[in-house]
């Protein structure tokens, strides 16, 4: 499939939304997208809420020593070529409270991390169901999709945290101003702001550290989307905006 003309059909689509968006709705018009750019048009081609592999090392355990539940947001695979997407769509609910920004930013490295059990070309086992072999072309992505909230927090070049800027500001920048193309190499030092770390090793075993984040490359991305949902955070109805990227986890 033509990636990029499905990320320019889904950013079409999601600009004419007038109705409540959750981060399910950024879900259903990426399947949307795909479905019609798909010559195929095969629905067993497509699976929402994917399992990944219960028993692998790198999930954490509860006190009872039970692997939490881990699902794919999004799986396409037509035997040749294998799309496996996490999603994540982060927005101001309520402009009056504070928004835990460093919890948001954390999640996307989080979901970049767990998408690194997806191995092209490897064997996949499900719990209690047929191994699966990865196509070659298997290819990891994140879809992220944001109002002004987190894009003034990752765009933010004050200096009122003095003490995060060089180890955690500035990679979080580089991360979301990447360019087309070009490759993000993890670099966060310390400090970090704890709120951060928990995030973005939430289901992680102990033994992972944010240096095994993997680096990721930017393949579109797409700014100022006026959005015409009360859901938008802006100064105005007119003035309502999404930014949208589409990370690829780098083989």
């Amino acid at each position: 499939m033509n990636l990029e003309k499905i990320f320019r059909d889904f950013c079409d689509l999601l600009q004419k939304r007038t109705c409540v968006t959750s981060e399910d709705t950024i879900r259903y018009y990426w399947f949307a997208a795909m479905l019609q750019n798909d010559a195929d048009y095969d629905l067993n081609n497509y699976s929402l809420e994917y399992p990944y592999f219960l028993n692998e090392d790198i999930f954490s355990k509860d006190q009872k020593g039970n692997i939490a539940k881990k699902e794919l947001d999004f799986l396409y695979n037509n035997g040749e070529e294998c799309y496996c997407i996490e999603i994540k769509f982060h927005r101001n609910p309520d402009p009056v409270s504070t928004y835990a920004h460093p919890d948001a930013a954390g999640s996307l490295f989080n979901d970049l991390i767990r998408l690194s059990v997806f191995q092209p070309g490897k064997a996949y086992e499900r719990s209690s169901e047929n191994v699966m072999i990865l196509p070659k072309e298997t290819r990891r992505f994140l879809l992220y999709v944001t109002d002004d909230e987190m894009n003034q927090y990752f765009t933010d070049n004050s200096r009122s945290q003095q003490c995060f800027l060089d180890g955690y500001r500035q990679p979080l920048r580089d991360f979301y101003k990447l360019k087309e193309g070009d490759i993000w190499t993890p670099s966060f030092k310390e400090p970090i702001p704890e709120t951060f770390k928990i995030s973005a090793l939430f289901s992680m075993a102990n033994c992972l550290k944010l240096s095994n984040m993997p680096k990721v490359q930017l393949v579109c991305c797409s700014d100022n989307l006026n959005v015409d949902s009360n859901s938008i955070k802006g100064q105005s109805k007119e003035n309502r905006h999404c930014y949208v990227r589409l990370y690829e986890v780098a083989v």
